[in-house]
């Protein structure tokens, strides 16, 4: 009787989507998976969209591409209302998608047909968007407490080597720097600045030689210079380029002795 209504399912399905090639047994199994074989009213109900999804969770390509045609935009409006911001929804679009359809264990072979795949997937889209939106907060956050430490540490009072308008010129800048760096090279400078670790330390929480770890600091130094640089030409439109030649050089010095002095540091660290 049970396989008689799972039948009768796949052939409705069949008839709805004649160009997917699942085979009897492959969708049996899906649903034997998800434990709706004892629960005909939920097959009898949706059971076209878990055909659909069983289909696309194998990888046809088929499928595939009638959920993306068909029910990826109503992911797109349901994370815009999440966060209506053109280049947040085009991110998140892209992470749910590989998630949903091309990732090594497929969202989409989560479905159980309990409401809609339309309704199912806008659910997921949302969700997916609160969690994308709350590490991005999270990340800049983390970004802004790095940056604040550093010019506490470093960037202030006697510490610094310029000092008036270019000391709060050179502030900004280096804000603005370190926000522009990829995540592994601010780790390494928190690291490395905020924790006082060495190139060894920072080398062992990666896995890599202590080479390659001083690479990634030398590396990151370099981006500095360039980038606080660019800020304060940015900034600074005015400077001649005698002025910015000059500030550019005492950014490398500033730089140079705050790696010189995190080095000191990181060496007393380690042998204490």
């Amino acid at each position: 009787m049970r396989d008689r209504g799972i039948r009768e399912v796949y052939e409705e399905a069949q008839r709805l989507y004649p160009e997917l090639s699942l085979g009897f047994e492959a969708f049996h199994e899906h649903c034997a998976a998800l434990h709706l074989l004892a629960d005909p009213a939920t097959l009898a109900r949706y059971g076209t969209d878990l055909f659909l999804s069983a289909a696309a969770a194998l990888a046809h390509p088929e499928a595939v591409a009638i959920i993306e045609r068909r029910l990826l935009p109503a992911a797109a409006e349901a994370i815009a209302r999440v966060r209506d911001d053109a280049e947040f929804v085009e991110e998140a679009q892209r992470g749910l998608r590989q998630v949903l359809l091309y990732s090594e264990q497929p969202k989409i072979m989560e479905y159980s047909a309990r409401s809609s795949l339309l309704a199912w997937i806008k659910v997921v889209a949302t969700r997916y968007a609160l969690q994308r939106l709350s590490s991005r907060e999270s990340a800049l956050a983390r970004k802004d407490e790095l940056t604040d430490r550093l010019v506490q540490q470093y960037f202030r009072g006697d510490t610094l080597i310029m000092s008036g308008k270019h000391a709060e010129l050179f502030q900004r800048a280096f804000s603005g720097a370190v926000s522009g760096l990829d995540t592994r090279d601010r780790n390494v400078l928190r690291m490395h600045l905020v924790g006082n670790c060495s190139p060894d330390q920072i080398g062992r929480a990666y896995s890599v030689h202590r080479a390659t770890a001083a690479g990634w600091l030398k590396s990151t130094k370099k981006q500095l210079v360039e980038r606080v640089s660019r800020e304060l030409r940015a900034r600074e439109a005015a400077l001649s380029d005698e002025e910015f030649e000059s500030l550019s050089r005492l950014v490398r010095s500033q730089l140079d002795l705050t790696f010189a002095n995190s080095a000191s540091d990181s060496s007393h660290a380690s042998n204490g």
